[in-house]
């Protein structure tokens, strides 16, 4: 990683892995509280990519993982992830219809019809070969920018930090 601490290959993987390393902590609501809201960014950036990239969109929404969307969102629109926050509001609209997202788990599940229409599992298969197809790059870059002005996230990110802005403060 350069000083510059640039966009690059490796960013987006940098910023999940640091998202996941704070996962643990967002789990415990009492340390929840404690995290920043850019590492409660990189946790819910953490927590979709899995999901996403593990069974869709539709897993996302089903799983416990959910219970981050209106957090994400509001994350997303603060970091101006336009792509990531038509993709996201998109497939809840195809689950859910015109219904609010379920905070809960088991809303979500007794919300999401046992058998989807073809067209939503279309629409639902479009939106994630998206952003596997490099629809993700938008949103790392957009979260990328908003987080690497925090010196606790650049630390996370590379262990040289700390030495590199010890040694400019001399």
């Amino acid at each position: 990683m350069s000083s510059t601490y640039g966009f690059n290959d490796n960013s987006g993987d940098d910023l999940k892995r640091v998202g996941s390393e704070l996962w643990a902590e967002f789990e415990v609501p009492a340390q929840r509280k404690k995290l920043s809201r850019n590492e409660r960014l990189l946790v819910c950036l953490a927590i979709y990519d899995v999901e996403v990239r593990n069974g869709g969109h539709l897993q996302y929404f089903v799983n416990t993982a959910g219970d981050t969307y209106a957090e994400f969102m509001k994350h997303l629109e603060r970091v101006l992830a336009r792509d990531a926050v038509k993709r996201l509001k998109l497939a809840a609209q195809t689950i859910f219809g015109r219904k609010a997202v379920p905070k809960s788990v088991g809303g979500r599940r007794d919300a999401i019809p046992i058998k989807l229409s073809l067209s939503k599992k279309e629409k639902l298969n479009f939106l994630d070969a998206s952003f596997y197809g490099g629809g993700d790059e938008e949103l790392y870059r957009a979260i990328w920018i908003a987080v690497t002005k925090d010196r606790r996230i650049l630390g996370r990110i590379d262990d040289e930090f700390e030495d590199e802005f010890e040694d400019n403060d001399e």
